[in-house]
Formats: C-alpha cells, sequence, structure tokens
C-alpha cells in the first residue's frame, strides 16, 4: 500500500514518519509492505491524489483549513481511497464523514497506528479496483459505470451508464488490455468496440442490445463468451 501523510507541522510530521517506518519494518517481516510519502500543505498533497491507498491527514496551522477540508476536496477529486484523520483540538469523530473515515488521537501511538493500518489494509482489499479513463480531465470509475466504448480515431470513446460520454487518450485495444485483468464482464465484440455484459439486456441473431438501446455485432469467440458470462452469473 501507498499511504499519503498531510502534516502543516513539521515536527509532528517528521514523528509520524518515524511511526510509520516503524509500522513499515513490522508489516516486512510479516512478508508485506507498505510506503509512507509526506506532505507539509493540502495543495502539494491534491496534486496526485489517485498515487495513494489511504492519507493521513494533520491539520492545525493553516490558518482556515481543517482536515475535514481537506478530505472534501479529495472526495471532490473522485478519491474513494480511507480517510485517516488526526484528533487533537479538533475531535472529527463529532462530525459527519461517509465510509472508509478513520481516527487517530495525538499523541500518536505505535498500537493505535497498527490497528488503524490493518483497517485500511481490510479495506482495501474489498474494494473493487477503479477504471482510470486518461484523457482532458482523468476520470476514476467502477467497472458498472461503463457500458461499451468505441474506438475514436487514435483514442476511445466511453459511454457512461450515467449517459456521459469521454474520451480517453488510449486506442480500444489497449484500453481493453488495461481492464480485463481485474473487470471480467467486459469483451472486446470487434476492433472498434468493447461491451460490459452486464448491461446486455438482449442477445439475438448474433447482436447484443445494451441498455440503452444500443446495439452491436457479435461473433465468434467473443458470443460464445458472452453467452457463458450471462449463463454463469
Amino acid at each position: 500500500m501507498h499511504i499519503a501523510v498531510c502534516d502543516d507541522n513539521v515536527a509532528d510530521r517528521k514523528q509520524t514518519e518515524r511511526l510509520m517506518k516503524r509500522e513499515a519494518d513490522k508489516w516486512i517481516a510479516d512478508g508485506d509492505t507498505f510506503y509512507t510519502e509526506s506532505y507539509g500543505n493540502a495543495q502539494a498533497l491534491l496534486g496526485t491524489p489517485m498515487a495513494f491507498d489511504a492519507f493521513m491527514i494533520d491539520i492545525c496551522h493553516t490558518e482556515g483549513l481543517t482536515a475535514k477540508d481537506v478530505v472534501m476536496q479529495l472526495r471532490d477529486k473522485g478519491v474513494i481511497a480511507p480517510m485517516i484523520l488526526v484528533c487533537s483540538d479538533i475531535n472529527y469523530r463529532e462530525q459527519d464523514f461517509e465510509e472508509g473515515t478513520l481516527f487517530l488521537d495525538k499523541p500518536l501511538q505505535p498500537a493505535k497506528i497498527h490497528d488503524v493500518m490493518l483497517k485500511v489494509k481490510e479495506y482495501t482489499l474489498s474494494k473493487d479496483p477503479l477504471i482510470e479513463l486518461r484523457g482532458e480531465d482523468t476520470l476514476y470509475v467502477k467497472d458498472d459505470e461503463i457500458l461499451y466504448a468505441e474506438q475514436a480515431g487514435y483514442n476511445s470513446k466511453v459511454t457512461l451508464s450515467d449517459g456521459r460520454e469521454v474520451i480517453a487518450r488510449t486506442d480500444l485495444i489497449n484500453l481493453f488490455e488495461d481492464i480485463k485483468a481485474e473487470h471480467n464482464s467486459f469483451v472486446l465484440v470487434s476492433a472498434k468496440a468493447m461491451i460490459n455484459i452486464d448491461f446486455v439486456t438482449d442477445v439475438r441473431f448474433h447482436r447484443a442490445t445494451m441498455t440503452d438501446g444500443r446495439k452491436f455485432s457479435v461473433g465468434g469467440d467473443s458470443l460464445k463468451y458472452l453467452k457463458s458470462y450471462r449463463a454463469n452469473k
């Protein structure tokens, strides 16, 4: 796992880094690993948030900003990773947060950090991996948010379940290769189209009808896979 620590107090941040290093050493001894990257302000953290599996946030010295504000900004960017909020002057437990929010009290204690990191691991393993659609803006979606994708020049046009169309800067074959390893509901029906079988409402005469009414020709091994997937679901 890759953990981001955001702490606007230098001394506290260094202490957290030491504690997280000790925790990482325990994981190595058990045959597992995680890495920590530290940030002194929220602006730096928000630059590449999708690179992390969890966030530990301790904001005490930045005027007009709290850890909750940072969480909201991360969520607005589409981050669904667990948030670990450090409580001191502000007891964040008394505020409303969505699923995946954990809490630590100052001064930080190694045993408490260990317990929280185990919860982060459990939470992370229980979540389906996201699909990255890198375009003008990078969008991260779940597999059940994609209806189908089509070749569009050198790019792929991805139609989402809410009706949006997103241009991903990759050709369709590469997009399919990136997706299929962890998402078995997708099938390449031609060199120009990929569909999500979970959104197929009907298959007849070698044509698959999607929930939005769009029809795709499908045959050969793709048709066999589609029928087998639907039969076994």
